[in-house]
């Protein structure tokens, strides 16, 4: 299985050589996302802290949790409407992500959704990346980890207007199983 390859140490690594500017963070394709924030008060996981120092003193920022998600727990008083995911779970393995996942359906208010915005594998399997240590996960095998999660699927969609180099993105907009 990809996943089994995955070591967080690598892919702190690889990310400490990325610049903390929105160029490195989305692979050279900065033009990607124009505005993510923008009124609402958002908490952030990061485990790489230059780039959790470049966002300090943002007035959109809250609490800021310098671990890997792997290692977050959101604190039992806190409540969200909304936990965005984007282009960060293929650092946790299977196992891994559906602890996390549990957790983020537990942390959310009563109308509250989880989103998942991945890369997805078209080859019909997982594809490891040595580089950043990571795994492109396939639409099948996401949607049994959100079920093994105990999350189903409200919305799902292809990202449109990405660059046709790029794997395709899927969105899904997620919500605890009743």
């Amino acid at each position: 299985m990809a996943d089994a390859n995955i070591n967080h140490q690598d892919a702190r690594d690889y990310w400490q050589g990325i610049d903390a500017d929105v160029n490195g963070m989305l692979g050279g394709f900065p033009y990607i996302s124009k505005v993510d924030l923008q009124g609402k008060t958002v908490d952030i996981v990061e485990p790489i802290s230059k780039f959790s120092d470049a966002l300090k003193n943002k007035p959109v920022i809250g609490v800021i949790y310098n671990v890997g998600l792997e290692s977050w727990s959101p604190p039992s008083s806190t409540k969200y409407d909304l936990i965005w995911n984007q282009w960060c779970l293929g650092h946790l393995t299977d196992a891994q992500l559906i602890e996390y996942l549990k957790k983020c359906g537990k942390a959310l208010k009563e109308r509250g959704m989880v989103v998942v915005k991945e890369n997805l594998s078209t080859r019909g399997e997982d594809i490891f990346d040595e580089l950043d240590s990571s795994v492109t996960r396939c639409d099948e095998k996401l949607r049994d980890i959100f079920e093994k999660a105990g999350l189903r699927i409200k919305k799902t969609e292809i990202q449109k207007g990405l660059p046709k180099e790029l794997y395709p993105v899927r969105i899904y907009a997620l919500v605890p199983k009743v």
